[in-house]
């Protein structure tokens, strides 16, 4: 398919990390995160890694019905700006590493304080 190659994967990276706020939003979302993990973890790596395959089962399955939806509109209508189309999908892909990565972190950190 010539929507999902890899050249318009990277183009719709470019697009979607040159828009406003894009790194300071990822920065406040691990940053949330963090403070999330901290609280509710309180340094324990066991119930992280179950959060954790939590939120990627929730993230698998919201790609998932995000990307049925684009690839059924985009087969019917077409489209000239396959970066725009793909901006939904990979953001919330990049938005989810951020989250586990905010997360974990909050987690080590908790942990290391304990010590």
């Amino acid at each position: 398919m010539r929507l999902l190659n890899s050249m318009n994967i990277i183009n719709t990276y470019l697009y979607i990390s040159a828009s406003p706020f894009f790194w300071a939003s990822m920065g406040m979302i691990t940053a949330t995160a963090m403070f999330i993990g901290a609280i509710l973890y309180n340094g324990d790596l066991k119930k992280i890694s179950k959060a954790l395959i939590s939120i990627a089962s929730y993230s698998f399955l919201l790609l998932a019905v995000t990307t049925n939806r684009i690839y059924s509109v985009i087969s019917i209508s077409g489209t000239d700006n396959p970066e725009q189309a793909l901006a939904g999908i990979l953001t919330i892909f990049i938005t989810t590493i951020f989250y586990f990565l905010g997360m974990f972190l909050g987690v080590l950190v908790t942990k290391s304080q304990h010590k």
